[in-house]
């Protein structure tokens, strides 16, 4: 029987993968709330409609929240918004969140111009897949229409656990853990506000600003 991801299992096992990028790749991913697009900076010659956006070493600064706690500021393009700049903020004590400081220095290692994650989606599905080998994720029923304009229904089902997997789990981790509301997981992790609350396009081009409206909750002692 598989095992449903566990918020510390899914980071010992990021933990545990053995190429230095792979694994910081998967951990901008979580603290980003990525699609695979918007990490990687190589497109591979069968992707058909996608586009890498990953970031680059001037893709993070940091700043203070009120003039006190220090904040990593992550921007990420926002991938089927065209390149819609959005930004996270995380502590940068790394009792707080240990990634994050990592991160930080990690991308300034590379120059300006320089992809930090230079290689294809399908290369990090691969590390993903086999990194969470035997975790799965719920998958809601759903609904397809097919390019012949067919209906087809999808059950609820288990789905093994990838690169969009931590996407999900992160998702359900900052509303679960962290009280994260629909408004402020949407301006962490790209989601429309429209799509979500109803509000209006303007608006939410500039949602991604709101960072500090969410700040206070990550203050937490928790690995």
């Amino acid at each position: 029987m598989s095992e449903r991801f566990d918020t510390l299992e899914l980071r010992r096992r990021i933990e545990n993968i053995g190429k230095r990028s792979y694994r910081n790749a998967l951990k901008f991913g979580w603290l980003r709330l990525c699609r695979v697009s918007e990490i990687v900076g190589q497109s591979h010659k069968s992707d058909k409609g996608t586009t890498p956006r990953g970031p680059t070493c001037d893709s993070v600064e940091v700043t203070k929240y009120k003039g006190g706690e220090p904040v990593v500021l992550f921007t990420v393009r926002t991938s089927k918004r065209g390149g819609l700049p959005r930004t996270a903020a995380y502590p940068l004590n790394p009792e707080y969140e240990p990634w994050a400081e990592e991160l930080y220095k990690y991308f300034k290692e590379f120059s300006p111009s320089q992809n930090v994650f230079d290689f294809t989606r399908q290369k990090l599905w691969r590390v993903a897949h086999k990194a969470f080998a035997g975790l799965t994720y719920p998958i809601e029923e759903y609904t397809r229409i097919m390019e012949n304009g067919l209906i087809v229904k999808h059950a609820a089902h288990e789905r093994m656990m990838g690169t969009h997997a931590i996407r999900h789990a992160r998702a359900v981790d900052l509303m679960g853990f962290y009280g994260f509301s629909i408004q402020e997981l949407s301006v962490i992790g790209g989601w429309t506000l429209r799509s979500m609350t109803g509000a209006s396009g303007a608006i939410s081009r500039y949602a991604h600003l709101g960072w500090q409206s969410y700040f206070p909750k990550l203050l937490i002692k928790r690995y």
